[in-house]
């Protein structure tokens, strides 16, 4: 049961083209989503046309969350540890981990982004 208690908060931009460089081919793009995205991510991944803008705003997202989290991505939490997904209306929510949906995290993320940069920002309850 979530309460109010504000565990921490976190917030990312990245430069688009970051990621473009990182999948510059469907290889390089198909490995680094391997790499930072869950099972229930990838499925959505799959279905996306523009796939780089997908990636970039859950790369940022996740390092927003590992803010949140009081850690870095490689510490104590993983990309695999968070699902970015989307609710029928469009808004993102997190989905954690078994290790951490049994500590009794919640969690709200907020994602935008430009052109050329987006945005995350997150707020962990416990």
């Amino acid at each position: 049961m979530m309460t109010n208690k504000i565990y921490g908060i976190g917030t990312d931009i990245l430069q688009k083209n970051r990621i473009e460089k990182i999948c510059s081919n469907e290889a390089k793009t198909i490995a680094f989503a391997k790499k930072i995205l869950t099972e229930d991510e990838m499925i959505v991944f799959e279905s996306k046309t523009d796939k780089t803008s997908y990636l970039a705003k859950r790369f940022c997202g996740k390092e927003a969350i590992a803010k949140a989290m009081q850690s870095g991505i490689g510490q104590n939490f993983s990309f695999k540890d968070a699902s970015i997904l989307n609710n029928p209306s469009g808004a993102p929510h997190i989905k954690f981990s078994e290790k951490f949906s049994a500590l009794n995290f919640a969690a709200q993320i907020s994602l935008s982004d430009e052109k050329t940069h987006c945005l995350a920002f997150c707020i962990v309850f416990c």
